[in-house]
């Protein structure tokens, strides 16, 4: 994903920049090697906000990848 535009997989500046800082900082390995409390120090936005954002920054390329053919209504999906 490195050099490639955020929007490219609908996601905002935002999300792109918390999926890859929390991917580069061991959030998905297993075991986690750092925890939402401590990656949300960093952009200084609370842990519900970044767990927000991460929750939204997924749910794009995997609607958008894996879900193309019956996306979910718009109405039960939250604005950013």
């Amino acid at each position: 994903m490195e050099g490639e535009p955020p929007g490219r997989y609908g996601l905002t500046d935002e999300q792109y920049e918390a999926l890859t800082a929390v991917w580069e900082q061991g959030y998905y390995t297993v075991p986690r090697e750092a925890d939402l409390d401590a990656l949300a120090e960093e952009p200084d936005i609370s842990h519900q906000a970044l767990s927000e954002r991460l929750r939204r920054g997924i749910d794009a390329p995997v609607q958008d990848t894996l879900i193309v053919d019956d996306p979910p209504p718009e109405a039960d999906r939250p604005e950013e």
